[in-house]
């Protein structure tokens, strides 16, 4: 199709911030292919084709994560079997339950990102040195898993800020949820697979060609960056989609009202 060339665009310029900064692959592709395919994508087919697209691009990525020595396989392990859990939960609930109800909680999920793109700022001026563990690594594997199934994504802004906020290294904390975010995806688009119509698996090909283009690419920047301007970036990013969430969010009620 014509159209081919944008999806190709939208899944490489999400990979090229998501392989660099570890967060926002889900909201640039469902918010792109909601934009450009107003009367042809529901809201529901653009998370299938982020979910699915996702399974090429984080397999792949994960692999070459790996291959640089940038995963850390205790914390691999510590939210391997709760992300699996809070996968399949957050799956199961969206099929039985409506996804409108995600916008409820989702401004106090907007004020939880901007707590925590602080926390980042501070860390990357070293305003305060030590790890605060002030989160289970666990609990925020499930629960991130969770939402991200129910919400079109979240993964990264949801754990990998935590984690990075918590002081752990910027590089490894990536790399290591990259590797956990495949299990997550993986779990999300089999569920994807029995509830939707295949008609969008096409444009799957296409944005995961774009994505997998972009996955060296953002890990060679992501390996380059200087670890100050990496946080504060990663603080930039995660404000934003807090922003974005509230001005959806206010739009979603108002239109209730």
């Amino acid at each position: 199709m014509n159209d081919f060339w944008i999806y190709i665009f939208i899944g490489f310029f999400a990979q090229m911030i998501d392989g660099a900064f570890g967060m926002a692959y889900g909201v640039i592709t469902t918010s792109l292919l909601l934009f450009f395919f107003p009367n042809d994508v529901s809201p529901a087919i653009a998370s299938a084709i982020m979910h699915f697209s996702e399974i090429f691009n984080t397999g792949y990525s994960s692999y070459v994560y790996k291959k640089n020595n940038l995963i850390n396989k205790r914390m691999f392990f510590a939210m391997l079997y709760p992300a699996i859990f809070g996968a399949v939960i957050g799956s199961i609930s969206i099929s039985f339950f409506s996804k409108h109800y995600i916008n409820y909680i989702k401004p106090f999920i907007a004020i939880y990102f901007i707590v925590v793109s602080v926390i980042i700022v501070f860390r990357a001026f070293r305003l305060f040195e030590k790890r605060k563990r002030w989160f289970s690594i666990p609990m925020l594997s499930a629960f991130g898993a969770f939402m991200d199934s129910i919400g079109g994504g979240g993964w990264g802004a949801l754990v990998t800020s935590a984690l990075i906020a918590g002081g752990r290294n910027l590089r490894t904390t990536i790399g290591t949820a990259h590797a956990i975010k495949f299990i997550v995806v993986l779990c999300s688009s089999l569920t994807f697979l029995f509830l939707l119509p295949l008609s969008y698996l096409w444009a799957v090909v296409w944005v995961s060609m774009g994505s997998i283009l972009a996955v060296p690419i953002s890990i060679s920047i992501n390996n380059k960056l200087p670890q100050k301007f990496g946080l504060l970036v990663v603080a930039i990013i995660l404000f934003l989609i807090a922003v974005k969430i509230f001005i959806n969010s206010w739009f979603y009620f108002n239109h209730f009202v």
